[in-house]
C-alpha cells in the first residue's frame, strides 16, 4: 500500500492543487518558497487524523473560498481508494471511497493503527521545526508508545510502571502515617497495649487463672499439631500440583526438543547446499577497496578524453599560426623597446614638422622684407613693421597649437618645441610694440639682415631635425630586422599586434604541454587502478592480463557482481550457521530443562515414596488423608478453646473479657488487613521490578538494534566524526560518542549536527517498527537545509536507506538538493509542484 496522490480542493492558500505520481520508495517534490510544501505536509496528517480546531492549538489552514476539503489516494496491486475529509464537527467527517478494487471501509484504521497523531507528526511527517521534538518530553512519550505498539502492547510500559509506583505508595511508605499498612501497624500497636492492660487485671483471679492456664497449655500443642497438619496438607497439595505441572512441562519440553532437533537436521542440510567461492571471499576486502575507486576511474576516463581533446584543439590553433616568424619572440623588453621607439619617432616627427614650418615662416618674412625695402622708405618701414607684427603673432599661435598637440598626444618633445616657438613669437611681438622708431633706412637694413640670419638658422635647425628623424627611423628598422619583427610592417601598432600573436602562440604551446602532461598523469593513475584490479581479480579468465582502459570498467562490473554474489552467499551461510548454533543451544537448553523436570519428579518420588513416572494419584490420596485428620483436630481444638472462652467469661463478668475478645478480634482483623495490604504492596513492587527488568532487557536486546542503526547512519552522515550513541528509554536523553573518545549530549552539538542526529534516530526507530504504520508515508519538509555539502551526502544515504523500507516524500525548494537525491537514490522520482486536474 502506498500514497499515490495528495489533493487539496480547498485547504489554506491551496485550491484545486495536487501532487501525483508518488513512487513506492523516494519521491522528491521540488517547489519554490510559498508553493505549498509545508501545507501539503500538514494536509496529509490532517486528512488522516482530523482538521485543526480550537483545542489543537495549531494553524487552521482555513480557506477563503469555502469549507476545507482534501483527499489522499492510496493504491496497491489489488485496487485504489480515496480517503476524503470535509470540514465539520469533531475535526471533520471522513469517508473512504473505492476507486478500483474491493470495498475497504476500514482502510483508515488499517493505515493509522497503533500510531497517534502526535507520533505521526514527530516521527512520520516532520519538517525542520519538528526534528528536535523526538528528544523532548512529548517526543520521549511518543517513542515509548511506538516501542510498545511495535512490541504488540496496548499501553506504554513506562505509564504502567508509574501507576504501579503510585499504588504501592498508597499501600506503604517508610516513615509515613497515611498509607494503609502504616495506619494498620499504628492501630495494632495501640490494641496490643490495651490487651496487655486487660490481661494484667485478669491475673488477680487465681483458681480460674490456673484452670485457664492448663487449658491454654493444652491448646498450644493442639494448635501446633494443627499447624503441622495444615502445613503437611498444604505441602502435599503443593507437591501434587508440582507433579502435575512437571509432567505437563516435561511433555511440552520433549515436543519442543523433537521439533528443534528436526530443525537442526534441516539447517545442516541447507548449509551443505550453499557453495561459497572461497577465493573471492579471501580477496573480498582488497577487492572491495579497489572497487570503491570505480567511480573515480570512470571520471578519470572522461577527464582523459576531455584533456586529449583540449590538447588536439590547442595544437590545431598553434598550427594555424604557422605564418608567424619562428625566430621572433614576445617579451617585456621587446614591448618596452617598441613603445620607446614609438614615442621617440613621434616626438622627432613633430619636432621636424615644426622646424620646417618655422623655416618657411622665417624665409617668407625675409623675402617680404626685401620687397618692402624696394618701396619708398616711409611706406616700406610701415609695411615692414606691420608684417613683423603679423609674423610674430602667427608664430605665437603656431607655437600654442604645437604645444597643445604635443600635450594631447603625450609627446613631450613636441610640447617643449611648441612652447619655445610661442615664447619667441610673444617676445618678438612685445619688442615690436615697445621699441622706439628708428631712422627708416637704418631700421630696414638692420631688419633685413636679422631676418635673413633668422631664416638661415631656422632652415639649418629644420635640416638637423629631419636628419635626426631619418637616423632614428633607420635605427628602428634595423632593430625590427634584428628581432625578426618586420612581418606586419614597421608601424608600431602592427609590431604590437605581432607581439600579441607571438605571446598567444607561446601561451598555447605551454597550455598544450600542460594539458598533455595532465592527460598522461590521469592515464597513469587509471592504468595503476587497472593494475590493482587485475592483481586482486584472481577468479576471472582475465587474471594476470592487463586489459585496455576501455574494457576495464566492464571487468570491474563483473568483479563487483561476483563479489556481491559471494558476499550474499556467505551472509546466507553465516545466517544459517547462526541459526544452527542457536538451535543447538536451544536443544541443549531443552535437554537440561528436561533433566531438571525429571529431577523434580524424582525428588517427589523419594520424598513421598511414590512412583516417579506418575506420582500425582498417590500424592492426591495422601493430601485427602491429611485433610481428614486436620478436620478432626480442628474440632478438638475448638472444644478446648470453647471451654477456655467460658472460663474467661467467668473471669471477666465486668466486661473485661468481652472487651479483650473484641480487641483480639479487632487485632486479627487489622492483622489480616495489614497482611492483604502488604501482599498487594509486595505484588505491586514486584511488578515494578519486573517492568524494570523487562525495560533493561528491552534496552539490552532490542533497543541496541535501533541505536546501532541510528549510530551507523549518524556516523556516516558526520564522516566518522561521531562513532556511537546511547539512548535511555525512561529519560530519552541522547549521548553521542566522538571519534576522539569524548561524549556530548545533543544540546552541546551544533544545530546542523543535532538535526543530523535526530534524522538518524528516526531512521533507526522507523526501521524497528516492523509492520506498525507500514502503509503510512514518511514526509520530510527540507530537513537538510542546515547541512553542509559533505553531510548532505550522508543524509542522502540515510534517506535512501529509509526509502528502501518505507515510502518517503521529500519536499525541498533547493534544486541542487533535489538533483543530489534523485541522482543518488535508486528508483527515486522527481515531482515539481504545479496545478493539476482534479
Amino acid at each position: 500500500m502506498k500514497l499515490e496522490r495528495i489533493e487539496a480542493l480547498r485547504y489554506g492558500a491551496l485550491e484545486n492543487a495536487c501532487i501525483e505520481g508518488l513512487g513506492q520508495g523516494l519521491t522528491v517534490v521540488l517547489g519554490p518558497n510559498e508553493s505549498g510544501k509545508s501545507t501539503f505536509t500538514a494536509l496529509t496528517r490532517h486528512v488522516l487524523y482530523g482538521y485543526p480546531d480550537a483545542r489543537t492549538r495549531e494553524v487552521g489552514y482555513t480557506s477563503a473560498t469555502g469549507p476545507r476539503a482534501a483527499r489522499l489516494v492510496f493504491a496497491d496491486p489489488d485496487g485504489e481508494w480515496a480517503v476524503d475529509r470535509l470540514d465539520g464537527p469533531k475535526r471533520g467527517p471522513v469517508t473512504v471511497r473505492t476507486l478500483r478494487g474491493a470495498e475497504r471501509p476500514g482502510l483508515l484504521g488499517e493505515l493509522v493503527g497503533g500510531v497517534s497523531e502526535q507520533s505521526y507528526k514527530v516521527v512520520f511527517g516532520f519538517g525542520i521545526d519538528e526534528l528536535a521534538e523526538i528528544e523532548s518530553a512529548a517526543g520521549n512519550d511518543i517513542v515509548g508508545r511506538l516501542y510498545a505498539a511495535g512490541a504488540g502492547l496496548g499501553v506504554n510500559p513506562m505509564d504502567v510502571r508509574a501507576r504501579l509506583e503510585q499504588l504501592a505508595g498508597e499501600r506503604f511508605m517508610a516513615r509515613a502515617s497515611k498509607p494503609a499498612v502504616n495506619a494498620n501497624v499504628a492501630q495494632m500497636r495501640e490494641l496490643r497495649d490495651r490487651i496487655r492492660v486487660l490481661e494484667d487485671e485478669a491475673a488477680r483471679y487465681a483458681g480460674e487463672q490456673e484452670r485457664l492456664r492448663r487449658l491454654d497449655e493444652e491448646v498450644v500443642p493442639l494448635k501446633a499439631r494443627r499447624a503441622e497438619l495444615e502445613a503437611q496438607a498444604i505441602g502435599l497439595e503443593r507437591d501434587a500440583q508440582r507433579g502435575e505441572d512437571a509432567l505437563e512441562q516435561l511433555a511440552e519440553i520433549e515436543s519442543r526438543l523433537a521439533a528443534t532437533n528436526s530443525e537442526i537436521t534441516e539447517l545442516e542440510r541447507s548449509v551443505d547446499l550453499i557453495a561459497v567461492d572461497e577465493r573471492i571471499l579471501a580477496n573480498a576486502p582488497a577487492l572491495s577497496t579497489v572497487l570503491e575507486g570505480a567511480p573515480v576511474f570512470a571520471q578519470r576516463l572522461e577527464r582523459i578524453a576531455a584533456l586529449e581533446a583540449s590538447v588536439d584543439e590547442t595544437r590545431r590553433r598553434i598550427r594555424q599560426m604557422s605564418e608567424l616568424p619562428e625566430a621572433a619572440t614576445d617579451s617585456v623588453e621587446n614591448r618596452t623597446m617598441v613603445d620607446s621607439y614609438r614615442d621617440r619617432l613621434a616626438a622627432l616627427r613633430a619636432e621636424s614638422e615644426a622646424a620646417a614650418r618655422n623655416a618657411e615662416f622665417a624665409e617668407t618674412r625675409a623675402a617680404g622684407n626685401d620687397a618692402v625695402m624696394a618701396e619708398p622708405a616711409g611706406k616700406a618701414a610701415k609695411r615692414r613693421s606691420q608684417g613683423l607684427l603679423v609674423v610674430s603673432a602667427a608664430a605665437a599661435v603656431v607655437g600654442v597649437a604645437i604645444a597643445g598637440a604635443g600635450l594631447l598626444s603625450g609627446q613631450v618633445a613636441a610640447a617643449v618645441l611648441g612652447g619655445a616657438v610661442t615664447l619667441i613669437g610673444l617676445i618678438a611681438l612685445i619688442a615690436l610694440l615697445v621699441r622706439r622708431p628708428a631712422p627708416v633706412e637704418q631700421s630696414l637694413a638692420a631688419e633685413a639682415a636679422r631676418l635673413k640670419a633668422d631664416a638661415k638658422a631656422q632652415r639649418d635647425y629644420s635640416i638637423r631635425a629631419a636628419q635626426k628623424l631619418s637616423d632614428l627611423e633607420a635605427e628602428w628598422l634595423s632593430w625590427l630586422a634584428d628581432h625578426h619583427l618586420e612581418k606586419f610592417g614597421s608601424e608600431s601598432a602592427a609590431v604590437r599586434q605581432l607581439l600579441e600573436q607571438l605571446r598567444e602562440r607561446c601561451q598555447l604551446e605551454v597550455d598544450a604541454e600542460r594539458l598533455a602532461a595532465e592527460a598522461q598523469r590521469e592515464r597513469s593513475a587509471a592504468e595503476d587502478w587497472v593494475v590493482r584490479l587485475v592483481d586482486v581479480h584472481s577468479f576471472d579468465e582475465t587474471a594476470g592480463q592487463l586489459p585496455p582502459l576501455s574494457v576495464a570498467a566492464e571487468l570491474a562490473a563483473r568483479a563487483k557482481a561476483a563479489l556481491q554474489r559471494t558476499i550474499q552467499d556467505d551472509a546466507e551461510r553465516s545466517d544459517l550457521m547462526r541459526r544452527l548454533d542457536a538451535s543447538k543451544t536451544e536443544s541443549h537448553k531443552l535437554a537440561k530443562m528436561a533433566t531438571v523436570v525429571r529431577s523434580v519428579l524424582q525428588e517427589l518420588s523419594v520424598r513421598h515414596d511414590v512412583d516417579s513416572m506418575d506420582p500425582v494419584p498417590r500424592l492426591r490420596a495422601f493430601s485427602i488423608a491429611a485433610r481428614e485428620e486436620l478436620e478432626r483436630l480442628r474440632t478438638h481444638v475448638d472444644e478446648v478453646s470453647s471451654e477456655a472462652s467460658m472460663l474467661r467469661g467467668k473471669l471477666n463478668e465486668d466486661g473485661r473479657g468481652n472487651e479483650m475478645a473484641r480487641l483480639r478480634q479487632q487485632m486479627e482483623g487489622l492483622r489480616a488487613s495489614a497482611t492483604d495490604a502488604a501482599d498487594a504492596y509486595v505484588v505491586q513492587k514486584l511488578a515494578v521490578g519486573l517492568l524494570d527488568r523487562a525495560r533493561e532487557r528491552f534496552e539490552r536486546e532490542r533497543q541496541p538494534e535501533v541505536v546501532r542503526t541510528a549510530a551507523r547512519v549518524f556516523s556516516a552522515m558526520t564522516q566518522g566524526r561521531y562513532t556511537d550513541l546511547r539512548v535511555s528509554l525512561d529519560s530519552g536523553e541522547v549521548v553521542v560518542l566522538a571519534a576522539d573518545g569524548t561524549q556530548r549530549i545533543s544540546s552541546q552539538l551544533s544545530r546542523g549536527t543535532a538535526e543530523q542526529l535526530y534524522l538518524a534516530l528516526r531512521v533507526g526507530l522507523i526501521g524497528s517498527l516492523g509492520e506498525l504504520g507500514r502503509s503510512l508515508p514518511v514526509l520530510m519538509d527540507d530537513v537538510v537545509v542546515n547541512f553542509d555539502p559533505e553531510r548532505r551526502a550522508g543524509a542522502v544515504a540515510a534517506v535512501s536507506e529509509l526509502a528502501a523500507m518505507r515510502q518517503v516524500v521529500f519536499f525541498t525548494c533547493h534544486p541542487e538538493t533535489a538533483d543530489v537525491l534523485v541522482g543518488s537514490v535508486p528508483g527515486a522520482l522527481l515531482v515539481t509542484l504545479e496545478r493539476c486536474a482534479l
